[in-house]
């Protein structure tokens, strides 16, 4: 698997790939504030996406997905190993996010919870934790 940033001709995989694993769509296009990173292998089948916004000098990581058939390989770590670079290249210094299915996958990457209201004012500004995830959705974060 390759990781690349997004291009145009991937947001339609990319939500159904989303969707696919019940995670939210409607403000995923091309245009959007959301910086998409996909996993492909040799033959550019989507293996992974996953997404970030910059607020600041924070950044909301969003969106992480993986294909069924590729899960427990790899492609999750190295997606989200692959946007922390990018993150901190372009000068986030934290990542925050909202799960309500893999905490434990991101305890694993260097996440810690913590409480929602503890994220910055911009992060809590943005359309996934205002409205899109839910209330009871876990707050995590990291240092870059």
């Amino acid at each position: 698997m390759k990781t690349r940033p997004a291009r145009a001709e991937d947001y339609e995989l990319i939500r159904a790939l989303l969707a696919a694993n019940a995670l939210p769509i409607e403000d995923i296009t091309e245009t959007a504030p959301i910086r998409f990173l996909i996993a492909e292998d040799s033959s550019a089948r989507l293996g992974g996406c996953i997404g970030f916004e910059t607020h600041g000098r924070d950044g909301l990581l969003r969106s992480l997905a993986v294909q069924p058939d590729l899960r427990a390989q790899g492609v999750g770590g190295s997606l989200v190993d692959a946007v922390q670079r990018t993150a901190a290249s372009a000068g986030i210094g934290r990542l925050w996010l909202l799960t309500t299915t893999a905490s434990a996958f991101f305890v694993r990457s260097g996440y810690e919870v913590v409480n929602r209201a503890t994220a910055p004012e911009l992060i809590r500004r943005s359309l996934q934790f205002a409205s899109i995830c839910p209330a009871n959705a876990m707050c995590m974060t990291r240092a870059l």
